[in-house]
């Protein structure tokens, strides 16, 4: 999935990467969801 956002361009970014910047987890993220893949984040109060 990285590599097909890298050659359409949706990742500008080259070389080994941590997907810790916005630019690259971002796309991905979106792919994801595009798939019916959806990351859901809570936080439980005790």
């Amino acid at each position: 999935m990285a590599c097909k956002l890298v050659l359409n361009g949706a990742i500008a970014d080259r070389g080994v990467l941590l997907p810790l910047k916005a630019s690259i987890y971002d796309p991905v993220l979106d792919e994801l969801e595009a798939l019916g893949i959806a990351f859901q984040e809570s936080e439980r109060v005790l």
